[in-house]
């Protein structure tokens, strides 16, 4: 489990990333006032551009109405994949411990309604939802370093170092991690 390849299955695919989709994230939308903290209904056309080039990529009509307090909700009107969408999405606020207001999305897929922070859209879904609904992992999930095999496999003098500054930060944490473990290890046998 986990070993070398095991994310990838013959004739199968790699699963779809969060850092490929369009994402609705209500802690940014509500800092940006794109979700109002007081009861007002707005519109919006909300817009995902490449940061290098400028170009639009994406853009959505995005209504927002906190005037029912007992039923907010955001409607959203685009196209995906050709197909034209029109639907809400309910939102739902909490009161954090140390004041404010907080806005969460109910997942609007079918048999979801998840209360969560960001809401999805990869490139070949239809409708934005939760992470779990669309089976979205995270890139650096998918990532295999094989030096951290071959330390946990062999022990410290079977990895091939390097300098420490080539290292990804993720794959130094997990070194780190495991070089710990194995340290522990060695004293428990050293101890018997």
């Amino acid at each position: 489990m986990g070993g070398s390849g095991s994310t990838r299955w013959r004739g199968h695919d790699k699963a779809g990333t969060v850092e490929d989709s369009y994402v609705l994230d209500a802690a940014v939308l509500t800092r940006k006032g794109f979700i109002p903290r007081e009861p007002l209904w707005r519109p919006w056309n909300l817009r995902w551009t490449d940061t290098r080039t400028e170009r639009e990529l994406a853009s959505i009509g995005f209504e927002v109405d906190t005037r029912d307090a007992g039923a907010p909700f955001a409607r959203l009107h685009y196209n995906a994949n050709g197909n034209p969408k029109d639907y809400r999405v309910r939102l739902e606020s909490s009161r954090p411990p140390f004041g404010g207001l907080r806005w969460w999305w109910r997942c609007p897929a079918l048999g979801c309604g998840r209360r969560v922070l960001k809401l999805y859209l990869p490139p070949w879904g239809g409708v934005f939802a939760c992470r779990s609904c669309h089976r979205l992992t995270y890139t650096s999930a998918q990532e295999h370093d094989s030096r951290v095999d071959r330390l946990v496999r062999g022990g410290l003098e079977n990895l091939t170092r390097g300098p420490v500054d080539q290292l990804p930060l993720r794959s130094l944490l997990l070194t780190l991690k495991a070089e710990e473990k194995l340290v522990k290890k060695m004293e428990r046998r050293s101890s018997r």
